[in-house]
């Protein structure tokens, strides 16, 4: 362990390792990051996408929940006239 070449080689060899792990490291980060962004951007499609989706289906229920009003509406006011018409006919014309 006293000879210089030992100590020559094994510097090499650190430097070796120290150099392959950062550019390891580095080239992982990248793509780390490159697959962060195109994660991003699939994530944004898809917000996108539910929000058009979420907006057809709240103007549909508009839609639908607007004719059950009128539905709603002309029942009463058929219901309205029927008893207008039981109360005239019994109230205000009793039968003899």
């Amino acid at each position: 362990m006293t000879e210089p070449q030992v100590w020559t080689l094994i510097g090499v060899l650190a430097a070796a390792l120290v150099g392959v792990i950062t550019i390891v490291m580095s080239s992982f980060s990248r793509q780390m990051a490159v697959s962060f962004g195109a994660l991003e951007k699939q994530i944004e499609s898809v917000r996108s996408e539910l929000k058009s989706e979420i907006g057809a289906v709240r103007s549909e229920l508009k839609s639908e929940i607007s004719a059950v009003r009128s539905e709603l509406k002309s029942d009463i006011a058929h219901l309205e006239r029927d008893v207008n018409f039981l109360h005239r006919r019994e109230i205000d014309d009793p039968p003899a």
